[in-house]
């Protein structure tokens, strides 16, 4: 996973498109030629990208913190049904953008048990985000939480590319 994960946080791509689109809106922003109301849509896409580059910051600080083993957790009893919903619709944006058919399947019922809800969070959105990154438009993921007798078992399906079989082992 750690190492699924610093390829997921240190793609050039990733770190210098949110820049980019930050200093070409500030860029617009300080002409005054352009009118207030696409001023305003400029804001807008300058705050979206202002929040990825502060998730790329925070991804790179995560995976930091595991390597040096300082990644501390507190447990606490969670609905995990409400929290793979609340990152299921948090993804929902960018799989539409990539016209991927996006699914989520989940029990009728709350579903509780003892995680950091924060780091399970960032789990399920890590595991969410690759299946729509790797998956072509056009493609599929389905997401699924659910009950097996005294277990629940988080399960992300997508037509995408696949882990190459040297790295599933990790």
């Amino acid at each position: 996973l750690i190492r699924r994960q610093r390829q997921m946080c240190i793609r050039d791509s990733q770190l210098r498109t949110p820049l980019s689109a930050i200093k070409w809106a500030l860029a617009l922003l300080r002409d005054k030629t352009i009118p207030q109301k696409e001023k305003k849509d400029i804001l807008e896409k300058l705050a979206n990208s202002t929040e990825r580059m502060i998730k790329l910051v925070n991804d790179l600080l995560n995976v930091s913190r595991i390597e040096e083993g300082k990644f501390l957790h507190k447990p606490q009893k969670e609905n995990l049904v409400e929290i793979v919903k609340k990152v299921f619709s948090g993804e929902k944006e960018i799989a539409e953008k990539k016209k991927i058919e996006f699914n989520l399947s989940l029990p009728k019922s709350p579903c509780f048990c003892l995680v950091d809800k924060e780091k399970i969070s960032l789990v399920i959105q890590n595991l969410i985000e690759n299946a729509i990154h790797y998956t072509p438009p056009g493609g599929r993921v389905n997401v699924f939480l659910r009950k097996e007798k005294n277990n629940l078992l988080f399960e992300v399906k997508d037509t995408g590319i696949g882990i190459p079989k040297d790295e599933q082992k990790n």
